[in-house]
């Protein structure tokens, strides 16, 4: 979470910030949800898989944009949110039986 709060805030700081746009809302995006689903981990939530499921997805849409650059503050990034993903991943398989993915409409 806070590397992607760093990532974000050099990537406004950047002389070229506005070809880093997608970067930036990748990573505030990434920074908000695995606060989130950290929060319902922490709480012991019924919700934190599916919160993981989405952390995991965000955090490699994160990895892919940040090593799009060659900062090392985009390396750090990358690698935290591989790990994040990877740990949400793991924690979604351990939890496998509260993870009901089927969306109905009323």
């Amino acid at each position: 979470m806070l590397a992607c709060d760093r990532f974000t805030t050099e990537c406004l700081r950047e002389k070229n910030a506005a070809i880093m746009t997608r970067s930036v809302e990748v990573g505030r995006a990434c920074a908000t949800v695995c606060g989130f689903a950290a929060r319902l981990m922490w709480s012991g939530s019924e919700f934190a898989p599916k919160a993981c499921l989405l952390c995991a997805e965000i955090c490699l849409k994160c990895v892919d944009e940040s090593i799009k650059h060659d900062h090392e503050y985009c390396k750090v990034c990358a690698g935290v949110c591989q790990y994040c993903a990877d740990a949400c991943n793991r924690m979604v398989a351990n939890h496998a039986c509260y993870l009901d993915t089927r969306v109905e409409f009323v």
